[in-house]
């Protein structure tokens, strides 16, 4: 009875007349929402599958013992589906809701008087069915293929809790990764972008009901999480990638959207990030074969850090910036995406602090990824969308390293991390000696970003320069990372001084110091190279610069020895 009048009222909703009705005259109104045929039997449609979906929530114990339950579970997430993935936002989100609430099912426990304390505790009543009641003598309890003869078993006696036999039907895992496939189905089609050009006429899911769609995630993730495997992972990664790219209607996004000036993220992307989280705890309170996910969990999350710099393109559809979408220039509107990448960044600092030294996180060479990731930002530097993207992917950089290097130091006989060398090498050299941005800007800009550059330098000459070298890789990334320390500082020190002959007051980083230790002829040559730089510094009148000249000039005098005479025939 439940089904067919589901299917009734889908096809008319489906089918229903989109012109306008008028009002009966009189004193009856129609309000605008529902002055059309269509938007009256989605209303229907609406009510009609949240009936349903509430009657198998409240009557699933009785249900459960029909016999063909799992078959009336599957037609139900049918129906729950095809509605998600109506056009009508109304249905759509609807359906996303009588989804979230058959999840809420409660299993109750082998010994029924812990059941009513824990169901209780939970704020559900200990019964949660009613005795059926019904005219007529009562019948026994004997099975049958009807169905009304299974209902009419009940007649006149209270639900008791499952026996044994039957228990673990109620926990039968069938019904909850049947429902982790119609989520999957229904996030997979609804974050798909459109093919080809982009139409005007091309459908595209609101915010709302994808935040309701990656909610819920979570709820569904308790049901199945013990086998929950790496391939579901990879499925959930997509629709999750897919859902933050879509854009957003210029119609809504005054409602939707902070202002360009808040660093705050939309409800989906808070969505996103709870349900990697959930994932995350899940994996580290598991069983130690899941700790393979870890990897996945972090390639998931550094592309997220990737959309500071490059945001996502969702098919072909044109958008507009965010700063731009008051004047609706454009039918869709990009979201900024800075702070949720920069979120994204500060938890895989934190999950790489608890797991860097897991088997996993190793062998998939976690660490080079991310500074593979953390190279845009630090080339891009000034170029960056935001400035606070720069600065905070070179404090995630000091905080993986000084976690990151003594692993990688440790392992060193694995060959785990010989491409993590070089890549590191470049990212110090992106960043130390960056060709994106015009060299005076951050010689104005003294304090905070002198800062971020005399971490960076501080940590070469701590954790890279003197450690013994392992491997040549080591070796190598030293011989490099000196290099263009020396390099950087002759070309920002003979900026400055042209600068300085400019405006006349201009503050000299703190990050132009050469740091000692044991160097080839090539970089003893760089060293020495720097002298007559200095020597332009002496006319400065900057206080900070002829202190900081005092300490570089001094070191020199190693160099100045008398040139070595050499006889030849008898003469000098």
């Amino acid at each position: 009875v439940l089904f067919q009048l589901l299917d009734c009222v889908r096809t008319s909703s489906t089918t229903a007349d989109k012109e306008k009705i008028e009002s009966g005259g009189g004193n009856i109104l129609i309000h605008h929402s529902r002055d059309t045929a269509e938007k009256q039997w989605a209303e229907t449609w609406v009510l009609t599958l949240a009936g349903v979906a509430r009657i198998f929530n409240t009557r699933r114990y009785l249900l459960q013992q029909l016999g063909d339950f799992f078959e009336a579970w599957e037609v139900l997430l049918n129906h729950i589906q095809s509605a998600a993935l109506s056009k009508n936002n109304e249905v759509s989100l609807a359906a996303l809701k009588s989804f979230q609430e058959i999840l809420q099912i409660v299993t109750p426990v082998k010994d029924s008087d812990k059941a009513g304390d824990a169901l209780a505790a939970m704020g559900v009543p200990p019964v949660l069915i009613d005795p059926l009641s019904a005219s007529g003598p009562g019948r026994p309890l004997v099975r049958s293929d009807s169905l009304v003869e299974r209902l009419t078993r009940y007649n006149g006696a209270e639900l008791q809790a499952p026996p044994p036999g039957e228990e673990s039907a109620l926990e039968d895992s069938a019904l909850w990764w049947s429902a982790w496939n119609t989520w999957y189905r229904t996030g997979t089609e609804s974050t798909r972008p459109p093919c080809g050009p982009a139409e005007k006429l091309a459908f595209i899911p609101s915010q709302p009901f994808l935040t309701a769609l990656i909610q819920i995630f979570p709820a569904l993730y308790q049901h199945i999480k013990a086998n929950f495997s790496m391939d579901d992972l990879k499925k959930l990664g997509v629709i999750l990638h897919g859902a933050v790219s879509v854009p957003i209607s210029s119609d809504a996004s005054p409602f939707i959207l902070p202002s360009y000036t808040e660093a705050t993220l939309t409800s989906l992307q808070e969505a996103v990030l709870t349900a990697l989280d959930v994932l995350q705890k899940a994996i580290c309170v598991g069983p130690e074969n899941l700790q393979i996910m870890y990897p996945a969990i972090f390639e998931q999350l550094l592309l997220f850090v990737e959309f500071s710099c490059k945001p996502p393109q969702y098919g072909r559809v044109e958008t507009k910036h965010v700063a731009n979408a008051k004047y609706n220039q454009a039918e869709w509107v990009a979201l900024n995406y800075v702070p949720f990448a920069e979120r994204s960044l500060e938890v895989v600092g934190d999950l790489y602090h608890k797991t860097a030294c897991h088997k996993a996180v190793i062998n998939e060479k976690v660490l080079q990824n991310i500074i593979k990731t953390l190279r845009m930002p630090l080339g891009l530097k000034y170029a960056c969308p935001s400035e606070s993207t720069w600065k905070l992917a070179v404090s995630s950089l000091l905080k993986v390293l000084s976690i990151g290097l003594p692993v990688a130091r440790q392992h060193a006989s694995s060959g785990k991390f010989d491409t993590m060398w070089p890549e590191l090498a470049n990212a110090l050299e992106d960043f130390l000696f960056t060709k994106r941005y015009v060299f005076l800007k951050p010689l104005r800009r003294g304090g905070q970003d002198s800062g971020c550059s005399c971490g960076v330098v501080q940590l070469i000459s701590t954790e890279i320069l003197p450690n013994k070298v392992s491997t040549p890789q080591e070796g190598y990334i030293s011989r490099m990372a000196l290099s263009v320390l020396l390099k950087r500082a002759q070309d920002v020190l003979r900026r400055y001084v042209e600068d300085e002959r400019l405006s006349g007051r201009c503050p000299l980083p703190r990050y132009v110091r050469a740091v000692a230790c044991k160097m080839d002829g090539n970089t003893w040559a760089q060293v020495i190279a720097l002298y007559p730089t200095l020597v332009e510094c002496i006319t400065c009148s900057s206080s900070e610069v002829s202190t900081a000249l005092k300490e570089a000039l001094g070191p020199f005098k190693d160099f100045m020895q008398p040139p070595v005479s050499k006889v030849q025939n008898g003469e000098s």
